[in-house]
């Protein structure tokens, strides 16, 4: 069976304390996870087949509450740290922070910087990528709105990029002291 980013998402949500289903539905329902579907009938099946692929389990039988177990940790942990890659930045970067997110727990402070710093240059060479387009005569073709649209695409990386610039800034401080 293949885990998805919600599979990982209920994965980090149990990192620091065991949850029941409806916690964690509650969780995605109030909070900025909530591009992810709350309802039972995601939420539910999602938590059965972490189970049965014993990614997690009841902390004591019958109390509903989940827990991740060490399987499931390793297999969190090789998702945190998997490579980073241009597309990755260019399509997925909600599931890049999605990881950063729950890098507390299972990563290195070493592993998070090379994390940060393969964002920042990723995320640095696909927005000269597109600001080299944005700059031919390709974009000036187009319509009013599809250029402003596309200029909130670059201001967006630029605020990213700016991110991840702070982000790396404190993780090396904290890691200093």
């Amino acid at each position: 069976m293949r885990i998805t980013s919600l599979d990982y998402a209920i994965l980090g949500l149990l990192l620091p304390e065991a949850k029941t289903a409806y916690a964690i539905r509650m969780i995605f329902k109030s909070t900025a996870m909530g591009n992810y579907s709350s309802s039972p009938g995601t939420i539910y099946p999602a938590t059965h087949k972490l189970r049965k692929l014993g990614l997690v389990t009841e902390k004591k039988k019958g109390s509903g509450l989940l827990k991740i177990t060490s399987k499931g940790k390793t297999r969190m942990k090789a998702w945190l740290t998997q490579t980073i890659t241009l597309e990755s930045v260019a399509k997925e970067s909600h599931i890049l922070i999605l990881k950063f997110a729950f890098m507390d727990h299972l990563v290195s402070e070493n592993e998070k910087v090379l994390f940060l710093q393969s964002f920042e240059e990723l995320t640095r060479t696909y927005l000269k990528s597109l600001e080299a387009y944005h700059r031919s005569e390709e974009s000036e073709q187009l319509l009013l709105h599809g250029r402003l649209s596309f200029e909130y695409g670059l201001a967006s990386l630029k605020t990213q990029l700016s991110w991840i610039k702070s982000a790396l800034r404190t993780i090396k401080s904290k890691s200093e002291s």
